[in-house]
């Protein structure tokens, strides 16, 4: 059980890691996009329904 939990807190981890290098690399690219926040949005959603 704890080393579930260890597992999916560093899969958490990684993907809070990788979801801000995009959102700081739209930011660059696409700021109309980023300025929604439509992918903070949805990363949340992913993560409630889990």
């Amino acid at each position: 059980m704890k080393k579930n939990f260890l597992l999916f807190f560093a899969i958490v981890m990684v993907a809070l890691a990788i979801g801000i290098v995009l959102i700081q690399f739209s930011n660059k690219q696409i700021p109309e996009k980023a300025a929604k926040g439509a992918n903070i949005e949805e990363f949340i959603d992913i993560v409630k329904h889990k």
